[in-house]
């Protein structure tokens, strides 16, 4: 506050307030963590806070060349207390996100959520065994191969109707606890990645 006065003692006064902030923003993401797996619209959570104010709060999609290829303006949700928004994958493959925030006074900071992995493809399905074909001894085994860009999570063959899980054995999906005797049957495969994507397969014999 300042105050003058002229010769005669007439006296004014002004004063003005300001904020000195060195401090940025404080960074924590919710969502996702690192190793994370998604789909291709990323659902990005955090937790942003500052000593005076946030002014903005941006994720970017990068790709493992480094490059940039979403942004996305994070918006604060007041149930929540979180900044939220969606970023894009174009493709499957592997991600970091990179959240910057800004306070008022322009300090800025950010956090990375590295190796977010992105895979929209089920697993690929081959019945091995047995074949579309007729056999006169019978069947005591499953047999198929199962393949994935990410990782195969679980395989199981439904038989008339009654589900048996497959082991990978030596890079093959396999049941020998089965016996299927005589008559017109049917195996569909189910596989998953982990994921959560589903991919079948079935074979008659």
């Amino acid at each position: 506050k300042i105050y003058a006065n002229d010769t005669i003692g007439n006296i004014a006064n002004k004063s003005v307030s300001f904020i000195v902030d060195t401090l940025p923003p404080n960074i924590t993401i919710i969502q996702p963590l690192n190793n994370s797996k998604c789909d291709r619209l990323i659902e990005v959570k955090v937790n942003v806070t500052d000593n005076v104010n946030v002014d903005r709060v941006v994720a970017n999609l990068i790709n493992s060349t480094g490059n940039v290829v979403n942004t996305t303006p994070l918006q604060y949700n007041s149930t929540e207390k979180l900044y939220s928004g969606i970023l894009t994958a174009p493709g499957d493959g592997f991600y970091n996100i990179t959240v910057i925030a800004n306070d008022t006074a322009g300090n800025e900071n950010n956090k990375t959520a590295s190796n977010i992995i992105v895979d929209t493809i089920p697993p690929m399905i081959t019945i091995n065994f047995p074949e579309n074909k007729t056999y006169n001894y019978t069947i005591t085994l499953i047999n198929a191969t199962i393949t994935d860009n990410i990782g195969v999570d679980t395989a199981i063959a439904e038989l008339d109707g009654v589900n048996y899980t497959l082991t990978l054995q030596n890079g093959y999906y396999i049941n020998s606890s089965i016996n299927i005797g005589v008559g017109h049957h049917t195996i569909k495969i189910y596989a998953n990645d982990t994921i959560g994507n589903i991919a079948n397969k079935s074979v008659s014999f």
